[in-house]
């Protein structure tokens, strides 16, 4: 996954410039935090596939979060998804890079079970 930086990602159209939104980021975290209680709790038990793309809509949304805060927001286009996590990665910087890669490889895995083939999730 490469990383481009803010100024990119809106040079691209990707992100646009807005004030940051604390009152929506809260609802957002809210939101993520029930979205892993329900993967982790309820839809895991059950299907893990699902449960997966349950955990990475959370950490989309976290991600999304992190934009509205530094005052950003998505453009509604293709690859808005993975601008949401290279966005969080320019806000939180080279730190955070390898959990952000696990949340483009939930993504790509996302991805699969919705538009092609994916292997089983595993366990973990």
């Amino acid at each position: 996954m490469q990383f481009r930086g803010l100024d990119a990602l809106v040079a691209l159209g990707l992100l646009e410039r807005k004030p940051p939104d604390p009152p929506r980021v809260q609802t957002w975290l809210d939101r993520s935090r029930s979205d892993l209680a329900l993967a982790r709790d309820v839809v895991g038990q059950v299907d893990r596939d699902r449960a997966m793309a349950i955990a990475y809509e959370a950490g989309f949304r976290a991600c999304v979060g992190m934009l509205l805060l530094a005052g950003y927001r998505l453009s509604s286009q293709p690859g808005h998804h993975r601008a949401a996590i290279e966005g969080a990665a320019a806000v939180l910087g080279d730190g955070a890079r390898p959990l952000l890669r696990r949340i483009d490889g939930a993504r790509a895995f996302r991805n699969e079970i919705l538009y092609g083939d994916a292997a089983p999730a595993s366990e973990s």
